[in-house]
């Protein structure tokens, strides 16, 4: 569920989402389309908070049976509704990956929860790493690097392995390497 917080009455205000305390499963509207009874469901390590406007963005994280996703959502702080922005909606859904540096409508991060985001200058998403479990019973760690741009609705791989729990490729020290990058986390 979401919740909001005024400062100048010190209150919090339930706006969207299930009241039941675990287990809610995400309800999916039409790709795109806001609506007062759409939402993604119980998460856990999504790590949201991608605030652009008048909408907060989010992208996976654990869902209620020990998988992962990587659906990605948006919330009208206007309207108070959310809308399914692409994406899977199955759990730990494997992604495409397609060329590195490409970006491509068939192109879609794998499932993760616990990874780290940030946006640019240009409200463009990113996110670096994770855990995933891709139908095993341990969490594997992922160091792929992608990016949203929320003009042409596209993902682009454009750093890190496409493999699991990968020993990365470190460069020297202090030394500045496109070809490189962090372990698996």
């Amino acid at each position: 569920n979401l919740w909001r917080y005024t400062i100048t009455t010190n209150e919090w205000t339930w706006v969207s989402g299930s009241r039941t305390l675990t287990g809610t499963s995400p309800v999916y509207g039409p790709l795109g389309v806001y609506g007062p009874t759409y939402f993604p469901g119980s998460r856990a390590e999504c790590k949201s908070g991608w605030v652009i406007d008048n909408e907060l963005w989010l992208f996976g994280g654990q869902d209620n049976t020990s998988g992962a996703m990587s659906d990605l959502w948006s919330y009208n702080t206007l309207t108070n509704q959310w809308a399914w922005k692409g994406g899977s909606s199955n759990v730990n859904a494997p992604g495409n990956y397609g060329t590195l540096g490409v970006a491509s409508p068939t192109n879609e991060p794998p499932a993760r929860c616990s990874y780290t985001k940030w946006k640019d200058a240009d409200n463009n998403l990113y996110l670096f790493a994770g855990g995933s479990f891709f139908g095993f019973s341990q969490v594997n760690g992922l160091n792929d690097t992608w990016k949203y741009d929320l003009q042409t609705k596209l993902w682009t791989w454009i750093n890190g392995s496409n493999s699991i729990d990968h020993p990365g490729m470190t460069p020297a020290f202090c030394q500045p390497d496109a070809t490189k990058y962090p372990r698996s986390r």
